[in-house]
């Protein structure tokens, strides 16, 4: 009797009505109104739909969603596009310094053919 008063007294709290479905079958399983259930002691979060899932919007928020939604589609693009401009850029810097390398040998192999002639 005691652990169904503390039942009620919790639900009052919630904002819900005692979930007698869960009391009579000896369940320790309830769903709460906003989807959330507490399962074995433990809270799980429901998924929340969007709007757009749940077919709620306007034609005016689904014009503003569609936009919202190219604009990101465009920035991840160009994200991708600088990150391969970045990878180019580098190779052609390791590409330069090996080159760059290979001359001052030459250099140092001449220098040495020089002073040994």
């Amino acid at each position: 009797m005691n652990s169904l008063k503390q039942l009620q007294h919790a639900c009052r709290f919630a904002g819900m009505k005692v979930p007698l479905d869960s009391v009579i079958n000896r369940s320790d399983s309830i769903s709460f109104p906003d989807g959330t259930e507490l399962v074995e002691g433990k809270l799980r979060r429901a998924k929340k739909k969007t709007k757009k899932e749940e077919g709620e919007l306007s034609e005016a928020e689904a014009k503003a969603l569609a936009k919202l939604e190219e604009e990101e589609a465009q920035a991840e693009e160009k994200a991708k596009e600088e990150e391969l401009q970045r990878e180019e850029e580098a190779v052609a810097d390791r590409k330069h310094a090996v080159v760059k390398k290979q001359v001052a040998w030459q250099f140092a192999a001449l220098v040495i053919a020089v002073v040994v002639a």
